[in-house]
């Protein structure tokens, strides 16, 4: 068996159900970042877990494997830690102490299983040193009759998850950019949603998994250096990004944390 899944995250049994959910939320990036890399590696386990997941837990610190071969490493959370956490205004502060987490998470791990720390605490200092960037390449296709090149990259933050298209000429010259799928920073959002690229005379469209176009653009409009794009698929339109939406000012830390179980803006 072999490790396919690392994650950072607050516990649902935390009895504030605002916080934990804006907490993975917020920490979505760094598991799907760490996801990705640890795969290829193929890390063998002793058979008993494939993923490891850091848990904010109300229980004392432990250590375990669950029914789903889940090796959960639960670290005593506080309603103080909570106050601590979230005083971190900071965007920074907030990355450092995730960061931080993760690595203790690892180490305790290491004294509960035997595990390649060296190379895992390797791997979270490198999209650190990177400056948590993780982004990564959907498809790029040259259209030579309309003398365009599109790049579709996928990034996701601690914010959101955004799909972008970059527009370029024959000549690799960026002629534009801009966002065309935006929505929550988790991959139940946008999981299968992105698949391949086809196009008819008129248009390109961007298909899921199941061979359903979910976005499209219309092909004289990328000719001119116009990048317009028209959501197709309806499940996503009720949580694209939408800036007065509360639970995106929440994830964006647009709002503190109040006493009346919301959050204030600051």
């Amino acid at each position: 068996m072999n490790l396919r899944s690392i994650n950072v995250i607050a516990s649902s049994k935390n009895s504030d159900k605002n916080f934990w959910h804006i907490f993975n939320y917020n920490t979505d990036f760094i598991g799907n970042w760490m996801t990705r890399k640890v795969r290829p590696l193929k890390m063998h386990t002793d058979g008993t877990f494939d993923q490891i997941n850091i848990v904010l837990s109300p229980y004392e610190d432990r250590c375990y494997t669950d029914m789903f071969k889940i090796l959960q490493v639960e670290f005593h959370w506080s309603q103080k830690d909570m106050a601590n956490y979230l005083s971190l205004i900071n965007e920074d502060d907030r990355l450092s102490f995730y960061i931080e987490l993760l690595k203790k998470g690892l180490k305790r791990a290491a004294l509960c299983k035997e595990i390649d720390l060296a190379t895992l605490i390797a791997l979270v200092e490198e999209f650190q040193n990177n400056g948590y960037r993780n982004e990564w390449l959907f498809k790029s296709k040259t259209i030579r009759e309309r003398n365009i090149k599109v790049v579709f990259m996928r990034y996701l933050t601690t914010y959101a998850f955004e799909l972008k298209l970059h527009l370029y000429d024959l000549k690799n010259n960026l002629i534009a950019e801009r966002t065309v799928f935006k929505i929550y920073p988790n991959d139940v959002y946008f999981r299968g949603l992105f698949n391949n690229i086809t196009m008819d005379s008129k248009f390109l469209y961007i298909n899921n998994s199941f061979q359903k176009p979910v976005l499209s653009f219309c092909l004289q409009d990328l000719e001119n250096g116009v990048i317009k794009e028209t959501l197709l698929h309806e499940d996503s339109k009720q949580y694209v990004y939408n800036a007065d939406d509360d639970i995106y000012c929440r994830i964006e830390w647009r709002y503190q944390y109040g006493s009346r179980d919301r959050y204030l803006i600051h």
